[in-house]
């Protein structure tokens, strides 16, 4: 038996598709014919601020477990799915695929990972790891998405992580109104909080395990562990039916993608951890968001509290 590492980025679009639910349904079909998933499929949450993100920003991953004479069955399997899945027809959908078979991840893969959840990397870069530590690349159109599935593989999710139960829609119910029962959510909220976190707003009243876009996810429900999230799906009811489930491990709600920084040592699309003093009066500015300058004594810096924020622009 082998490994076989597959990672998977930017099938969706902004008018729909999921790359959860490409993966999810990558790892169906490879089970449907026997090949076994070692361990949980990984979802890993990229650089927000950089400029080319998905709509999801995020790109999956998942190990097989198989015999080296169905390998080249499993990628044709893989790629079958993501070509017939992903928003192709849509320019700024630039899917990749990554194969990687070694039963470990190498020091600078992980290196590589941790800076694309940070930092904003070429396609000239993931290549370049690629060819070092021998991994498959497979581009549909420009391929963009090669370096968040490189990333996803090489993910350790080793010192921080959460889980995510993720329930899929029926596809005649794609781009409908999803028909979740919200009093089931708050329930659900108070008898699993604090294993599992970011399911209601209780300042507006919205439950937020729903998406708001057309993608085929019914609900998504984030987790300290696998039974706290499987607890809290069984409490939720809908009035739809659920395709299926799958349980990702990732590294959502741990801030991974913040640095540590200093006023004068701040990038462009760079999410960073400022310590500083507040000077001058905070300024309202049209839509809500509230703008400040914050002094570390190495320069300064507005910053915002955006509308969403909520009760946080009245600290």
């Amino acid at each position: 038996m082998m490994e076989l590492h597959v990672g998977i980025d930017d099938t969706d679009s902004k008018r729909g598709m999921c790359t959860t639910y490409v993966g999810a349904m990558a790892i169906k079909h490879l089970q449907e014919e026997g090949v076994e998933l070692k361990g949980f499929p990984k979802l890993v949450r990229l650089n927000p601020m950089w400029p080319h993100k998905t709509r999801g920003n995020c790109a999956v991953a998942f190990t097989l477990e198989l015999p080296p004479s169905r390998v080249q069955r499993a990628k044709e399997r893989v790629l079958e799915t993501v070509r017939s899945l992903a928003d192709l027809e849509m320019e700024t959908t630039n899917p990749g695929v990554v194969f990687y078979s070694s039963p470990k991840i190498p020091e600078e893969l992980k290196k590589y990972s941790k800076k694309v959840v940070q930092e904003v990397v070429e396609m000239e870069e993931a290549e370049r790891i690629a060819k070092k530590i021998g991994a498959e690349l497979h581009k549909f159109k420009e391929g963009r998405g090669i370096i968040g599935a490189l990333a996803a593989i090489g993910h350790p999710l080793e010192k921080d992580w959460t889980y995510e139960l993720i329930a899929y829609r029926s596809r005649k119910y794609w781009g409908k109104p999803r028909k979740v029962d919200p009093a089931s959510v708050f329930m659900m909220d108070r008898l699993t909080y604090p294993h599992t976190f970011d399911n209601v707003d209780y300042e507006t009243g919205e439950i937020r395990i729903t998406p708001h876009t057309p993608c085929p996810v019914l609900y998504g429900i984030r987790g300290e562990t696998p039974e706290a999230v499987l607890r809290a799906h069984q409490l939720v009811k809908t009035l739809e039916p659920v395709e299926f489930t799958i349980i990702y491990k990732t590294n959502q709600g741990t801030d991974e993608h913040l640095k540590e920084s200093k006023a004068s040592e701040i990038k462009p699309y760079i999410s960073v951890i400022l310590e500083g003093r507040v000077v001058g009066n905070p300024r309202t500015i049209p839509g809500g968001h509230v703008i400040f300058t914050l002094d570390d004594g190495t320069g300064k810096v507005d910053c915002a509290a955006y509308e969403p924020t909520r009760s946080f622009r009245e600290i």
